[in-house]
């Protein structure tokens, strides 16, 4: 099956709600909303896209820096 899309992590803000079993992923455009079965999947869901947000936030500072070393 094709993916209907993509969510670009670098731009987005993670905002997880445990008691509720649900998280949001913010948009400066556009909000999705996500519920899970439970609190403890609202935590590793979150945890994971935090952790890919940092990693890509990471490398695309670290490639930055080398293209700007003379």
């Amino acid at each position: 099956d094709k993916p209907l899309g993509v969510i670009n992590l670098l731009l987005c803000t993670i905002k997880p709600n445990v008691p509720e079993k649900k998280f949001d992923i913010i948009l400066p455009t556009r909000t999705y909303f996500f519920s899970a079965e439970t609190s403890e999947d609202v935590v590793q869901w979150t945890e994971a896209l935090t952790a890919a947000h940092d990693k890509i936030y990471d490398d695309l500072s670290h490639n930055t820096a080398k293209l700007q070393v003379f």
